[in-house]
């Protein structure tokens, strides 16, 4: 039997952007000093090689490559968890056993194209999760993933199964849907081994701890991590008003950010961590479009908004 490593993902953790060099290359110095300065606002965890951190448009070598370095600049710190992106088991799997090797604490599990449509059976989505668990040993988060991105979403019955899972230990809930959040989060109270609800709802963050998140698991996390976090402490110990506030001043960055067409977050991010002087460039990977003008022009007021950025 499979000694699955533990992992605590209450709380909030970070997914970083991917700092790219001119020729699209990765800047592995950048990147490591990028996370030292997310994980010095103390995030419960940070992950890698995410959508957020272009891990679809990443090979394997390169996956390897960027884990070794996020592990060793903040490994000591804080947990660092994998990104899995396999479209089959046998991907799956062999991703989940390198980010084992490569100091990986847990994995975040992409759902694989093939569960798209109707009529997924539960089974073939616990075996594919519990084939993740046994090749690597390491907990596992979930992720539902938005409709945008021909995402899935589990129904409620495989939710309750995976959650019953030994090493199945939280969901990313990323439908961008208020209301399904809602009947997630209720679904989930009723499970006989209830799973950590992060929210990956990046356009209503503060929203998603009102209705039962336990935490979250934000590409918003690439900035302005501590004020989020305060977000979250704030409604915790139930001061609503201070977590308005923050709200209100981070609102229209996660807009402007999160905007249509949500493909574009991940440029619009680099652009905001360039004019906040941590990124050289907010180069992406082809086929990802860059930024207009227009985009980079909302960026930067609402980083003026949110007091992340100086000038008039």
């Amino acid at each position: 039997m499979t000694r699955i490593r533990s992992l605590d993902v209450e709380g909030y953790i970070a997914a970083p952007v991917l700092p790219l060099r001119d020729d699209g290359a990765i800047d592995l110095a950048t990147m490591e000093r990028y996370v030292r300065w997310i994980a010095d606002d103390a995030p419960k965890a940070i992950v890698v090689n995410s959508s957020a951190g272009e891990g679809e448009l990443l090979d394997q070598g390169e996956r390897d490559q960027v884990l070794d370095r996020v592990v060793r600049a903040v490994g000591s710190q804080l947990p660092v968890v994998a990104g899995v992106l396999g479209e089959s088991t046998e991907e799956a799997t062999a991703q989940a056993r390198s980010a084992s090797r490569g100091g990986a604490s847990g994995l975040l599990v992409f759902p694989p194209r093939a569960f798209g449509g109707e009529g997924l059976p539960s089974r073939t989505v616990v075996e594919f999760h519990r084939a993740i668990v046994e090749a690597s040993g390491l907990p596992v988060i979930l992720f539902h993933r938005p409709a945008q991105f021909g995402g899935v979403v589990y129904a409620t019955d495989t939710l309750r199964q995976l959650a019953e899972q030994d090493g199945v230990v939280g969901l990313k809930e990323a439908s961008f849907d208020a209301t399904r959040f809602i009947q997630i989060v209720r679904a989930n109270r009723a499970f006989p081994r209830p799973l950590k609800i992060l929210t990956g709802n990046d356009t209503f963050i503060y929203e998603s701890y009102l209705l039962g998140a336990d935490g979250a698991l934000l590409g918003m996390g690439a900035t302005a991590t501590a004020p989020q976090i305060a977000m979250l402490e704030a409604v915790r110990r139930g001061d609503l008003a201070t977590g308005a506030r923050l709200r209100d001043r981070l609102d229209p960055l996660c807009q402007a950010i999160y905007a249509p067409p949500l493909r574009n977050y991940r440029v619009r991010m680099k652009e905001a961590l360039v004019f906040q002087g941590v990124l050289k460039n907010a180069v992406v990977r082809a086929p990802l479009p860059a930024a207009s003008d227009e985009e980079r022009a909302a960026v930067r007021l609402a980083l003026l908004h949110a007091g992340l950025l100086s000038g008039a």
